[in-house]
């Protein structure tokens, strides 16, 4: 039996000594683990970031400061502005630098025969807008029922005025004459006095020509130009074929042909002239030719430029048919035209020009 207790405490002995010699491996890792490579590094960590935390300039309570600042500024400017869906306050008087006193604007206009006083400035301007004749800046014209070329407008102090019974003062454009302008016309078939100053309500830098003698209480307003005039009257200028157009044989004028023989490399031709007719008659027999539906056409013949009349000449144009026209291709009228040829080919150059 004692052995056996012996034998038990010796077991429980060793197990003791196993356990104290692990204590002792932990305790031995813990010193290592605790080892710094450089002295005091832990210590001096610490208190650089304590220091830094703490700085008057960048630190925490540096930053709060900053935020507050901007936060200050932004609520300021939220205040200050304008807001989306917020009414609009205006101060009761202009800040300095803004606004103008309309008395002291002076005002051009064109004079007007409606009325006696004429303002001065932009403020008793306004004010006359709204009660003397300028009103017709915003009363508009109104068509004639009967005339699409004349247009009504009131003239003041007669309101409600009505327009219809008012017919157009001319409809028959059979008596515009080539030299007539708008005014000149209306002047001599009425036998009104005609303005071509601007009127107000026109709401254009377009000078319409106008009368109020028409009728008592409006203004008449022709809206043609001269242009628009003598084109619905048939008086327009017809207008002058220009080069490089050949404007038909009853329009032109020929000049005196001039010949050139199989000897002949070169031919100046005098202008002024819009154009030259070339006629071939004879060429070297080993050139090739086309054929278009019987007008003959001869290959590298020559070439005719047209010279300006400051000199130069344009890109010259292939010879080929036997009987060609020629013109000019940048310029409505040339000083002369040159033709090159080659050896053995002879023919005649006729100048023309279009006639007025």
């Amino acid at each position: 039996m004692l052995a056996q207790i012996l034998q038990l405490a010796l077991r429980i002995v060793g197990i003791v000594e196993r356990i104290l010699a692990l204590i002792g491996v932990i305790q031995d890792d813990q010193r290592i683990l605790a080892r710094e490579h450089i002295p005091y590094q832990i210590e001096s960590t610490v208190v650089a970031t304590s220091l830094n935390v703490a700085n008057p300039t960048y630190g925490l309570q540096a930053i709060e400061t900053m935020l507050a600042d901007v936060q200050a500024k932004v609520t300021a400017i939220y205040a200050d502005y304008q807001q989306r869906n917020q009414p609009v306050t205006l101060p009761p008087t202009p800040p300095s630098g803004y606004g103008v006193d309309l008395a002291s604007v002076p005002l051009s206009y064109e004079q007007s025969s409606f009325n006696a006083g004429q303002p001065t400035n932009l403020k008793d301007g306004l004010v006359m807008m709204t009660l003397h004749d300028w009103d017709r800046a915003i009363s508009g014209l109104w068509r004639m029922a009967d005339s699409p070329i004349f247009a009504v407008s009131y003239n003041y102090p007669i309101n409600n005025l009505s327009f219809a019974n008012f017919a157009a003062p001319v409809e028959d454009l059979s008596t515009v004459q080539p030299s007539d302008t708008v005014k000149s016309w209306l002047e001599r078939v009425t036998g009104l006095t005609w303005h071509d100053y601007p009127l107000y309500n026109v709401g254009t830098t377009t000078s319409f020509v106008w009368t109020s003698d028409y009728a008592a209480g409006v203004v008449v307003v022709c809206t043609l130009t001269d242009a628009e005039l003598h084109q619905l009257a048939g008086t327009a200028p017809t207008a002058v074929a220009t080069a490089p157009v050949w404007p038909g044989v009853g329009k032109v004028t020929l000049g005196s042909p001039i010949a050139f023989g199989p000897n002949d490399t070169g031919v100046s031709v005098p202008g002024p002239l819009d154009g030259i007719l070339v006629h071939i008659t004879a060429y070297p027999a080993y050139k090739g030719v086309f054929s278009f539906a019987g007008d003959v056409s001869v290959r590298n013949i020559g070439a005719v430029t047209f010279t300006s009349d400051n000199g130069q000449d344009e890109l010259p144009q292939t010879l080929g048919f036997t009987q060609a026209v020629y013109v000019p291709k940048t310029m409505t009228q040339a000083q002369a035209a040159k033709v090159r040829v080659i050896p053995g080919v002879s023919g005649t150059i006729t100048p023309w020009t279009r006639t007025p």
